[in-house]
């Protein structure tokens, strides 16, 4: 996989090149050399190549003409069906035959990446031309809902219907459509799944470039082209690498995320600069906080699948495994870093491993801004072993040095020496806080019950 995803590389950076050279034909033929090694590469493939198209077009650029639609034809798979599609939408950008053809074989082929690119193209077209083919919508709500893209169906099925108000059958469709929607929002709104959000959508918005938040994404790719150009010049120039590894990571993709997590370990390897593999620990991070968001979502939005909460919870287990190797290997190479020893502490509390997390989060107490924090994850720490009194100690200490009592941390404060003080057998004080906690905030997590239990047990002690 690694050697494909380098050779098509290849492939796309001769493309870009000869591009800027304005030699668009080769530029397109590059392209569909490499999207021939790696059909699901959305941003340096078919985004890119389309790009390539309407700047042939807009430089007086022809149509294919019949040896283009016959000599290509070679293949009988629906890899071949769509890159010769593809090839003829190049010579032919607002061509929607050849860009519906492209669908179909993407989605007969299950290059779903491409395709729901593709299908996002003609969707747009369709709903904004005067007189749209029935048909051609017909085909690409149904390419969205072979993926389960109800949402997108629904929205064409819609548009459908209200081209024939009186079509009962349309008015039916529109309505199955939008049933399924319902139960599949909030799979590809918004932030929905990153395939979409990055491969997908933006890299086709990408070539729309009127709209403000549009050109961020066209600024994305644009900027990675540019930084593997620089980086082909000046390879072993630190700031080149580090600008082309966090360009991969802005596009967020599986294949970015590979490429920039190979390119950073060959980098410490051969230099031992640990500059390369914080970085690569920083930019993992935040592909799984992506990928625990995406998930989050999915599970929420389908409170009936279990998988999609199971799926959930090992992304959550990942990141952090991620972030504890992260901050181990920070704080080795940082020692005297009290920020560090703070992420590190705190992700060793939550991994359960109380005796490690207490030492570092000590000596981050020493950092003023750390302070109250640090303070406040020692008493858990304690707790959580069963220490209470130390527990309470470490509690009553933080809150009388912080004066805000009604934010959120001084609430957490005062409902842990509240908690450590019940578990002490120190009810009379742990309710006394617990009744503090609820004059400010009547809701805050289980302070309700817990006052009334105590009161009951006082009352009758």
């Amino acid at each position: 996989m690694q050697n494909e995803h380098k050779a098509s590389r290849t492939f796309f950076m001769k493309a870009y090149k000869v591009a800027e050279m304005g030699n668009f034909d080769y530029a397109i033929e590059m392209y569909l050399e490499g999207l021939r090694i790696s059909p699901d590469v959305v941003p340096e493939g078919h985004a890119a190549l389309r790009d390539v198209s309407i700047k042939r077009k807009m430089a007086g650029g022809k149509g294919p003409g019949l040896k283009d639609k016959m000599s290509r034809k070679g293949g009988k798979t629906p890899l071949d069906e769509m890159l010769h599609s593809e090839y003829l939408l190049a010579k032919d950008p607002d061509n929607l035959t050849y860009a519906v053809k492209m669908l179909k074989a993407a989605v007969k082929g299950s290059f779903f990446p491409a395709a729901k690119w593709v299908a996002q193209l003609a969707s747009e077209a369709l709903m904004q031309a005067d007189n749209p083919s029935m048909n051609y919508l017909r085909d690409v709500r149904d390419a969205y809902s072979n993926m389960r893209m109800y949402d997108e169906a629904y929205k064409l099925a819609a548009f459908m219907a209200s081209m024939r108000p009186d079509d009962a059958k349309l008015a039916d469709e529109m309505k199955f459509y939008a049933a399924h929607a319902t139960m599949e929002r909030g799979k590809y709104d918004g932030e929905g799944d990153f395939r979409k959000s990055i491969q997908d959508k933006d890299e086709q918005d990408a070539l729309h470039k009127s709209d403000a938040s549009v050109k961020t994404i066209d600024y994305k790719i644009e900027s990675l082209q540019k930084a593997r150009a620089d980086f082909e010049k000046k390879p072993e120039e630190q700031g080149i690498r580090i600008k082309l590894a966090k360009a991969l990571g802005e596009i967020d993709t599986p294949e970015t995320f590979e490429e920039l997590t190979e390119l950073l370990e060959d980098w410490y390897k051969t230099s031992s600069d640990f500059t390369y593999k914080r970085l690569q620990g920083e930019l993992t991070i935040q592909y799984y906080k992506n990928r625990l968001k995406e998930a989050r979502k999915l599970a929420a939005a389908q409170p009936e699948d279990v998988e999609l909460k199971v799926q959930a919870d090992k992304v959550l287990t990942k990141l952090a495994e991620v972030e504890l190797e992260h901050y181990r290997l920070c704080s080795e190479n940082y020692p005297t870093d009290l920020k560090i020893k703070y992420s590190y502490g705190t992700r060793l509390l939550l991994s359960g491993e109380f005796d490690a997390a207490i030492p570092l989060l000590q000596q981050a107490r020493k950092d003023p801004s750390l302070k109250i924090n640090a303070m406040s994850k020692i008493g858990i720490c304690f707790f959580r072993k069963g220490w209470y009194n130390d527990a309470a100690d470490v509690f009553m200490e933080a809150m009388k040095e912080y004066e805000k009592s009604e934010d959120e941390l001084g609430k957490e404060l005062r409902y842990n020496y509240a908690k450590s003080c019940e578990l002490n057998n120190k009810k009379e004080e742990a309710l006394s806080y617990y009744r503090r906690i609820a004059q400010i905030d009547f809701n805050y997590k289980d302070v309700r019950d817990r006052i009334e239990d105590l009161l009951k047990e006082t009352s009758q002690s």
